[in-house]
């Protein structure tokens, strides 16, 4: 142990991935110093550390390159959703965590969620809603559209009404999900499909056959059911099934 000491120390140290704070910020927070020994730093503690003092870090990946350096991989909140209660707003990363809290108005580039409210919200925890059924569908679809790299172009997400959730995509359709309806990746692809082409009216086209990279292999989309109401208002319940 005492030999360890004496070599393998952390000469050069990198942070990549992090655009909201500095690298003397990580290191801080990381308690890592410069020529501190590779071998006796506990990365799992020094991760959790930065990951609870910067709060819109979601993942901290830390690693060392032999002799001499050490390499910490940040992975920032990019979408996080906003909502507003009692003058503030917060926002949430897709684990639930309150990473910030901003003065009204100044939220207005996040997605804003309405018809749920949080208990006792504190900076840096994880959020208490006061409706654990509304919350669970929130995260839910959430991470699906996280996942497909939709998330950057949802304006908001209305949870008034349990049975149907609105979503404000492209800030130009609001889709209307259903309750019962399965927010996994097929679904979510729909949506994609449904509100890239219009009847001149402004209902979806339903008539988008080819998806691709779903369940490994290609598969038509076939309208269960649909319903056209006003313009830029999609309905939709879908089932789907291997091209034939």
């Amino acid at each position: 142990m005492a030999a360890l000491s004496l070599f393998f120390k952390a000469e050069q140290i990198f942070v990549t991935g992090t655009s909201r704070y500095s690298q003397q910020q990580v290191l801080q927070a990381s308690g890592i110093r410069q020529g501190g020994n590779l071998f006796l730093l506990n990365k799992h503690q020094a991760a959790a550390s930065i990951t609870e003092q910067l709060p819109y870090v979601e993942s901290v990946r830390i690693r060392r390159q032999l002799p001499n350096a050490l390499h910490i991989e940040i992975t920032e909140c990019a979408h996080p959703l906003a909502l507003e209660q009692d003058g503030a707003v917060w926002l949430l990363n897709g684990s639930g965590k309150l990473i910030d809290k901003l003065q009204p108005g100044q939220g207005e580039s996040y997605p804003l969620v309405t018809g749920l409210a949080l208990t006792s919200p504190q900076l840096n925890w994880l959020a208490v809603p006061d409706n654990t059924d509304k919350w669970d569908t929130l995260r839910q679809l959430w991470q699906q559209l996280l996942s497909k790299d939709m998330a950057g172009s949802v304006q908001s997400i209305d949870l008034e009404d349990p049975s149907r959730i609105t979503l404000r995509y492209l800030d130009r359709f609001d889709v209307v999900l259903k309750k019962d309806d399965d927010f996994d990746y097929r679904n979510i692809t729909f949506v994609v499909c449904a509100t890239m082409r219009r009847w001149p009216c402004g209902a979806a086209i339903m008539r988008f056959t080819r998806v691709c990279a779903i369940g490994g292999g290609r598969r038509n989309i076939r309208p269960k059911s649909i319903s056209r109401c006003r313009r830029d208002m999609i309905y939709f319940s879908v089932s789907f099934c291997h091209r034939r």
